[in-house]
């Protein structure tokens, strides 16, 4: 019998929020807006990137807006592993799973490309079909 398990990637496998706020916080600068406190910025994450955004920037136009996810983009993609971290228990239950046969995914809603480089960042990428 085939086995999956599927795995949500922030907030299940590592602990993101503090990547996840610099980025936000670094799109707010980028129209001259104050940061917002980390667990603002946490209360706000879901749904992806351009929600997060729509949620960070209510004082900015669609333009604002959209440049404000460019520069969420661009800046989260060059610093998602910074302080991320895997959650403990995780590479032994992967780990364990794997070894009993289990196929791995994760489901996110992060594009692929960046997805593949925390994975490979974090050391999880060798889990995961």
């Amino acid at each position: 019998m085939d086995r999956l398990a599927i795995f949500d990637l922030d907030g299940t496998l590592v602990d993101s929020r503090a990547d996840i706020a610099r980025a936000a916080n670094h799109a707010r600068a980028a129209l001259g807006l104050a940061p917002h406190a980390l667990d603002t910025v946490v209360a706000f994450v879901g749904d992806g990137a351009a929600r997060l955004i729509e949620r960070m920037t209510p004082e900015a136009d669609a333009a604002g807006r959209a440049r404000a996810l460019a520069a969420f983009e661009e800046f989260y993609g060059a610093h998602c592993c910074v302080d991320t971290v895997v959650y403990p228990g995780i590479v032994a239950l992967l780990a364990a799973l794997q070894a009993a046969g289990w196929t791995l995914a994760v489901a996110t809603n992060k594009p692929d490309a960046m997805t593949r480089t925390m994975l490979a960042g974090l050391g999880l990428a060798r889990w995961f079909a």
